[in-house]
């Protein structure tokens, strides 16, 4: 609608009553809201009208006018912008507003329709707009559409670079306006009736009419983005709208209708946008150049899908700037494409945009990944890989490449001054990081300075528009949890969906500034309360005061039921603090505990309520106690912490330095404090069994895995070490550290795919693949496991299946050697297949075999037999 702002809209709007001071003029009975969503919170209206508006009174006048306030019939623009101000400060509405002494263009949000109609009927009745009825369309959302109020003067309602002045207008050169169902039936009588003509036979009694009929043409006057989400095409797909390439509609006349002009005088014109507005001045642009048959489609794309829906021509989104980002109607296909990859998408976002001119694009989630959530519009998808937004990650060789490529194209390609500008402040960008790297390399190689650590604004993906970390759903895409929440950006920076409108724009200078972050760092990080310091301090002492306390009792091998030896540690009491997070943030803390701490029923935090063993900075609340920022939870309980496999702490050791110590982790042993587990730690056990209190883990392994985990003996070690595992799988980056999980395995593989999908299911294994080939064609080197009982080896107990194993991708809740009388085996107990049959019964374990010959008995290594010598075993292995 105004603005290109349009809304799902299912209501009508008909002649006002008797009561209107404007005939003609519309306003809204019915709200979509109102007769199909009667949950919807707001009520949405859009409207816009070419009218003329004074201009802003000068001098005293001015002054005289500010004194007296609003007036109750504003003249001027000024007067009618404080008019807007109050009445829709009075009504509650939200929204934007556009003013020029060329009209309003408006899209206002309310959550009483009640409201919404009191303002349309005012609005109307306004002198200025008394003989120039306003269209009013509705919409509905359960959202909060925008976040406050702004009401600006501009000189157009609608930009065009004043390109396309009023004036056309006023001249009457506006094109033919078409209701939707006119504008339906156009396209019908050209894109299907034109194609049943073609493919008759004989002669056709209008054929001759059609000859002479001029061809269509649909232009669609929004921009690119827009285009790209939904757009008017014929059923088969194969006529579809003329999409101009636009990025803004001040564009449209000179990038589009200036080239294209001449082929436009012999066609018949259609036009749209998305609410009418822009249609209005491109139609009396086309006509003022000689183009005679322009038609425009009445109330834009908004009035279309209210007649026809998704069984109209118009497929895919509409495209709407508020914080609803599309318009899909019930039923509606998915037509725009990823500008990477090509799949279907049309989800839209604020980080979305081009690295470059920050034009919305559209990009999967998979290409979101992949590509760092750095994206390039079709302009400048050949300075993908050398215009990077932000340079901080890359490294020296890294920054000369992309220095070296963007000066070749400046020579060779990019003549126009337009596009050379962003390029050369992009090169004096990257020089000035060269200089930055190498003066602290050599410092670092001077031994005058250490070499500055990695930022996490250098190691995470950032927010084109804002600068900051993220945003959070791209971050969760790939797997990475935030540590501080205020320094990621939420996706409500830029457009309709930021937090406010006086947000200031970054540029990518700023956004590059090596203070950027740190500056961020220091005044955003609003959970850290003034006394969080002495709370971590007095815990880390309770911590190593309770290692002096703690015990641990063993439980043989033999008496176990699991037939391994178990560490058991006596139940205790504890006190569980936690300031509240910002995800807690105003939630009762009955209904908080419910939610995120599922281990106990609701009828247990109640009466944890009720006696105090629950509190708030250590006073008894109710469980309607609403929870703030900065409040301290405590929770006392009695643990009874599971059992964990018994090894020596001693024996764990393997290797010892001057900073780092490598521990060799058993299975069923997490590394740190977390869930069920605090005692039975990792970092407990070295602590209590080994006096190791001050080691800070470098990496992780899941609690149900064996293998080697390094601790650093200083946090400085800690955090050199870990920020070189972290820069795996960066983009542009060389990973330093990969991890595999490998196995080898021992046992019957089931005879068909069907045993196979139904042990899967019964047995809880997360996946299995199985094919022709055997392990050693496909995996890593087999790893080293527990040597058979007689070192020989042994093909397989199994039958003649023609099924081998490939590889076993695992996430299992339990993995281990079990060790039998012949041979050992590997146990996958508590897995889960599939989440949909995660509610199966769990338990039992499988066993899968393959024949196995000797690889080096010096160290009981095996390997997998070739597929030809498992063959030829077979006889053997029954």
């Amino acid at each position: 609608g105004g603005a290109g702002l349009p809304s799902r809209g299912t209501g009508k709007a008909t002649p006002r009553n008797a009561s209107g001071t404007a005939r003609g003029a519309t306003r809204p009975t019915t709200m979509a809201g109102e007769a199909t969503a009667v949950d919807a919170t707001f009520h949405i209206v859009l409207f816009y009208q070419y009218a003329s508006v004074a201009p802003a009174p000068e001098g005293a006048a001015a002054a005289a006018a500010a004194d007296g306030g609003a007036p109750a019939d504003p003249q001027d623009v000024n007067a009618l912008q404080a008019w807007l101000q109050q009445r829709c400060g009075e009504l509650g509405m939200l929204g934007r507003v556009v003013l020029a002494t060329e009209g309003i263009n408006g899209n206002l949000a309310s959550e009483s329709l009640d409201n919404v109609r009191t303002f349309c009927d005012e609005l109307q009745a306004l002198q200025v707009f008394k003989d120039k009825p306003i269209d009013f369309k509705m919409d509905s959302s359960s959202a909060k559409p925008f976040p406050d109020l702004y009401i600006q003067i501009k000189p157009e309602i609608c930009s065009t670079g004043h390109t396309m002045p009023k004036e056309l207008l006023d001249k009457g050169l506006g094109g033919n306006h078409l209701k939707p169902e006119e504008f339906h039936a156009v396209l019908k009588e050209y894109w299907e009736k034109t194609k049943a003509a073609d493919g008759a036979d004989g002669p056709d009694e209008e054929s001759d009419d059609k000859e002479a009929k001029k061809d269509l043409i649909v232009i669609d006057v929004r921009n690119n983005v827009e285009f790209n989400t939904g757009r008017f095409m014929a059923p088969t797909g194969e006529k579809e709208a003329v999409n101009p390439r636009t990025k803004t509609f001040s564009h449209w006349a000179t990038d589009y209708a200036d080239k294209a002009v001449e082929e436009l005088k012999t066609k018949k014109v259609l036009m749209y946008c998305t609410g009418g507005i822009r249609c209005e001045k491109a139609s009396a642009y086309l006509r003022s150049k000689g183009v005679e048959d322009v038609s425009q489609l009445s109330g834009g794309i908004h009035r279309y899908l209210e007649k026809f829906g998704a069984d109209g021509y118009f497929k895919g989104s509409n495209f709407v700037f508020d914080s609803r980002k599309l318009q899909k109607p019930e039923g509606a296909a998915v037509v725009g494409k990823c500008s990477e990859c090509e799949a279907p998408t049309e989800e839209v976002s604020c980080d979305r945009v081009c690295a470059v001119c920050r034009e919305p694009v559209l990009a999967c989630d998979a290409c979101r990944v992949k590509t760092f959530g750095v994206y390039y519009c079709a302009l400048h998808s050949d300075l993908k890989g050398l215009y990077e937004p932000f340079l901080e990650r890359f490294e020296i060789d890294e920054l000369e490449k992309q220095r070296d490529g963007l000066n070749e194209l400046l020579s060779t390609k990019f003549k126009a001054k337009g596009r050379r500008r962003p390029i050369s402040k992009q090169l004096r960008r990257i020089n000035e990081w060269l200089e930055r790297k190498t003066a602290a390399k050599e410092a670092a190689e001077a031994g005058t300075r250490a070499m500055p650590k990695r930022s996490r604004f250098a190691s995470n993906p950032r927010c084109r528009s804002c600068g900051m970390i993220g945003p959070m759903d791209l971050l969760s895409l790939m797997g990475r949890t935030p540590s501080d929440d205020d320094l990621c950006c939420d996706g409500s920076c830029t457009g309709f969906a930021k937090a406010n409108y006086e947000n200031p724009k970054r540029s990518l200078d700023e956004m590059n500034d090596p203070e950027f972050g740190a500056a961020l760092c220091t005044k955003k990080r609003k959970r850290v309360q003034k006394n969080y310091r002495a709370f971590a301090k007095r815990m880390r002492e309770e911590t190593r005061q309770e290692y002096d306390v703690t015990s641990y009792n063993l439980v043989p091998a033999e008496s176990s039921d699991q037939g391994v030896a178990l560490r058991i540690v006596k139940p205790y009491f504890f006190d569980f603090n936690s300031y509240v997070k910002k995800t807690w943030e105003g939630h009762p803390i009955l209904d908080m505990y419910t939610k995120f701490f599922t281990g106990n029923k609701v009828e247990y935090y109640r009466r944890a309520l009720e006696t105090g063993l629950i509190t708030v900075d250590g006073v008894k609340v109710g469980p309607e106690k609403i929870l703030k920022n900065g409040e301290l939870l405590s929770n006392l309980t009695h643990r009874h912490e599971p059992p964990a496999a018994y090894v020596p702490g001693a024996d764990m050791i393997i290797a010892d330095s001057d900073g780092v110590i490598a521990i060799d982790k058993p299975a069923s042993v997490t590394i740190h404090p977390s869930g069920a587990f605090r005692r039975n730690s990792l970092q407990f056990i070295l602590a209590v069994e080994c006096g190791l209190t001050d080691i800070h883990p470098i990496h992780r392994l899941d609690r149900h895995t064996s293998g080697i985990v390094l601790f650093a003996k200083n946090p400085t070690i800690a955090k050199k070490l870990t920020d070189a595992m972290m820069r795996k799988g960066e983009v542009g980056a060389t990973s330093k550290i990969s991890k595999a999980y490998l196995a080898r395995v021992h046992g019957r593989f089931p005879a068909s795919a069907a045993e196979l999908e139904a042990s899967c299911g019964q047995l809880g294994l997360h996946f299995v693949q199985h094919s022709q080939r055997t392990a050693a064609e496909q995996a890593s080197p087999v790893p080293q496991g527990p040597p058979p009982g007689d070192g020989a080896g042994r093909p397989s107990k199994g039958d003649d299946s023609a099924e081998y194993l490939a590889a076993v991708a695992l996430r299992a809740n339990g993995l281990h050697w079990v060790e039998d009388e012949s041979d050992p085996m590997l146990e996958l107990s508590g897995c889960t297949l599939d989440p949909a049959k995660a509610a199966q019964p769990r338990g039992g374990h499988v066993v899968v075999s393959w024949p196995l010959e000797p690889a080096c008995m010096n160290t009981g290594t095996w390997r997998c037999c070739s597929s030809e010598d498992a063959a030829g075993k077979s006889g053997k292995a029954k």
